[in-house]
């Protein structure tokens, strides 16, 4: 009856830790598939309404401003030079984000 109890318990461990070392290695897996090797990018993403998304992208150096609807994606503006990042200790520059806010704010009239 013990001899049972412990094979059951043992094969049961055995199934579980199986899975466990399964799901790490998909994960693992799937973060060197999307790793250095990918050329686009998202920078950064504000919403406009509520199903609708500015998407700044960067597609192997090029930088993109989408427009993101339901069923639609418009490119609104093909930028020549991607916009400054921060960086720690600098005061001028600006983050993709703040800047793509920005943008649509001058864009809205605001």
């Amino acid at each position: 009856m013990m001899a049972n109890l412990l094979q059951v318990t043992l094969t049961l461990l055995l199934v579980l830790a199986s899975i466990a070392g399964l799901a790490w290695f998909l994960q693992a897996a799937r973060k060197r598939q999307g790793g250095a090797g990918q050329t686009i990018h998202i920078e950064a993403t504000v919403a406009v309404g509520t199903r609708e998304r500015v998407v700044l992208i960067e597609v192997a150096g090029q930088w993109l401003l989408l427009g993101v609807a339901p069923g639609r994606v418009t490119t609104l503006a093909q930028l020549a030079t991607p916009p400054l990042r921060q960086s720690e200790g600098s005061v001028g520059a600006v983050s993709p984000g703040s800047w793509l806010a920005t943008y649509i704010g001058k864009v809205n009239g605001r």
